[in-house]
């Protein structure tokens, strides 16, 4: 009590005060009192002040008092060892009943004492274990939903990965397409050249005998060409494949050109050509670009299954509304049409369009666009709480 009436001559708004077991040493009911009576002193002077105690009455105090909390180091009751977890803002209990059975007294010595505890510190340690098994419950649910959070934030990486893998594909499909269709359009440019070319070189005959030779040399010269240039931008590479035998009527063969598998319809004719049927289409295609096995009629059917694939890679489902504020009228309808497809590929009945009021521009092009629509069966305004003609509701056929 020396030390703490020199403590407190001493006290200002920059001081520290640490108390170990406040108020004891004596009458437990006068100790407490005075205890509470020296903390409300330190508080009055602006001190920031830190007390250990097993009173009742000074854990009640921090909890009806404002700027004063509880804080307890956690205890095992089962191993009797203290966990060195500090926990702020509940108090801790004494625990000295648990501890005693524990260690081996005797439970009606145990039960003579809990009786003779009164009633408001029963009250007080049963609202303390109440907020121990609520705390135990908050930190058992915390750690539920750091681990539901891992877990999610582990399946946002792997879509992440599946989706960049898609486009990786996507990207290098795109490439593909577009080499052969730079090929397509040298051919054709070759093959314009090579026509022009013929046609002026017939022209320039004097009679009207020698141009229609001229012509009709240029018409096998030009149909020569062209195969030319056909086999270079669409063929497959040649190989050394050499007809084991002629194909029979009615036989599957793979046509290399046309890379699809077809039926053979007629016998060869002097030039060795053949009359195939590839569903309602009936063509005439030499040997030379016959191949027969199951080696061969397999790449079709691969082909075939790729095509399924990336028909299969549309989306399953979007949402029934596609946002074009901002855009100009190109561009919007540019994003509708991608979106009408996928719309009919999730089997939506009706989709909504918001383009929002404004000067109503971008709004009457779409509609003049949908009228021309073939997958459009009818469009009308938004009604009230659909977005009035701020939208446009569409129906699909």
């Amino acid at each position: 009590m020396v030390n703490i009436v020199d403590i407190l001559d001493n006290v200002t708004e920059q001081t520290l005060v640490l108390f170990d077991e406040l108020g004891a040493g004596t009458d437990p009911v006068e100790g407490a009192a005075l205890a509470v009576s020296i903390l409300e002193e330190v508080r009055s002077r602006h001190a920031l002040c830190i007390a250990t105690t097993h009173y009742a009455e000074l854990k009640a105090y921090a909890v009806d008092t404002e700027g004063v909390m509880n804080g307890s180091c956690e205890f095992d009751v089962e191993t009797l060892q203290p966990t060195y977890r500090l926990i702020i803002g509940s108090p801790g209990r004494s625990n000295a009943f648990a501890i005693a059975e524990r260690l081996g007294l005797s439970k009606d010595i145990i039960d003579r004492a809990q009786y003779a505890v009164r009633s408001d510190n029963k009250r007080l340690e049963s609202v303390i274990s109440k907020l121990e098994e609520q705390r135990n419950a908050m930190i058992k649910a915390r750690e539920e939903a750091e681990a539901a959070r891992a877990e999610a934030e582990k399946l946002k990486n792997e879509a992440k990965s599946a989706a960049d893998s898609a486009i990786d594909k996507a990207e290098k499909e795109l490439s593909k397409a577009k080499e052969q269709a730079r090929k397509t359009v040298e051919s054709a440019r070759a093959s314009a050249e090579f026509i022009y070319a013929e046609l002026d070189r017939a022209n320039k005959k004097k009679s009207k005998e020698e141009r229609a030779a001229a012509l009709a040399q240029s018409r096998t010269g030009i149909k020569s060409k062209l195969d030319e240039y056909d086999s270079e931008a669409f063929d497959e590479p040649e190989d050394d494949y050499e007809l084991p035998r002629l194909p029979k009527i009615g036989e599957t063969v793979y046509v290399r050109k046309l890379k699809t598998n077809a039926v053979v319809r007629s016998a060869p004719d002097k030039n060795n050509v053949i009359t195939v049927e590839s569903g309602a289409l009936k063509m005439k295609v030499s040997l030379l670009d016959i191949r027969l096995g199951d080696e061969y009629t397999k790449r079709a059917d691969k082909s075939k299954k790729e095509k399924v694939q990336i028909k299969e890679s549309a989306p399953r489902t979007i949402k029934a509304e596609i946002d074009l504020r901002g855009m100009n009228g190109e561009e919007a309808w540019i994003d509708v049409d991608k979106y009408l497809d996928d719309a009919a590929m999730c089997h939506l009945n009706q989709v909504t369009l918001i383009h929002g009021k404004g000067t109503g521009k971008l709004r009457e092009i779409l509609r003049k666009k949908l009228k021309a629509d073939r997958r459009v069966d009818s469009f009308r305004d938004g009604i009230y709480g659909e977005g009035d003609n701020g939208v446009t509701v569409v129906k699909l056929k």
